[in-house]
């Protein structure tokens, strides 16, 4: 049977083998971009959502 998912496998992606990946990964790309980023701009929280407000429809 042809994996209804094209592209991933569902069977790997299970929360058992993947629970961490994204923090890692975070972690992992602030960690190779901080010094390029120095002394300009410095990453100081990775646990942070900003909050993007929606657009605004323009009238008129």
């Amino acid at each position: 049977m042809r994996s209804p998912f094209p592209g991933m496998n569902p069977y790997l992606e299970q929360p058992i083998f993947w629970s961490e990946f994204h923090s890692r990964l975070i972690v992992a790309i602030a960690d190779a971009l901080a010094p390029s980023l120095l002394p300009k701009y410095y990453i100081i929280r990775i646990d942070y959502q900003q909050p993007v407000p929606p657009p605004t429809l323009s009238q008129g």
